[in-house]
């Protein structure tokens, strides 16, 4: 992750929408932001926030005169009921065809956490379920 990315993620107004998270100084060190990004959030939320504020400011600058009322929450409900549908068109943009076989791919690649060991901060309330046969 390079800096301009750990400061972007900074910046991006994550909770509420007018408040950016910490003021930038100006010696920032990438790689101590980015092991307590990681130490905070999965990556896989990292990625997704990014993605959905890109896909936001595309579609702010899209339509200006409407910008102000692209809300944080609506938005976040939005992107996340619209995110599989959005998946679907980069897939086939990529020809890439969505069938079982790419579906059951894909989860073994995304489902897998390679950094399982890693403490989470809702690992003390949320617990993974046990599958017996």
């Amino acid at each position: 992750m390079n800096a301009s990315i750990c400061g972007s993620l900074l910046q991006i107004k994550l909770f509420g929408g007018g408040i950016n998270l910490a003021p930038l100084p100006a010696n920032l060190d990438p790689q101590v932001v980015e092991k307590t990004l990681y130490r905070m959030f999965t990556p896989e939320w990292l990625r997704d926030t990014v993605v959905s504020h890109r896909v936001l400011n595309l579609m702010r600058q899209l339509f200006p005169e409407k910008s102000e009322r692209f809300t944080p929450l609506r938005w976040a409900e939005l992107f996340y009921t619209s995110a599989p549908d959005l998946l679907k068109l980069v897939l086939a943009f990529e020809g890439i065809e969505l069938d079982t076989f790419t579906m059951l791919m894909f989860y073994a690649g995304e489902g897998i956490d390679p950094n399982v060991n890693r403490e989470c901060l809702l690992s003390p309330w949320v617990k993974p379920v046990t599958i017996t046969s």
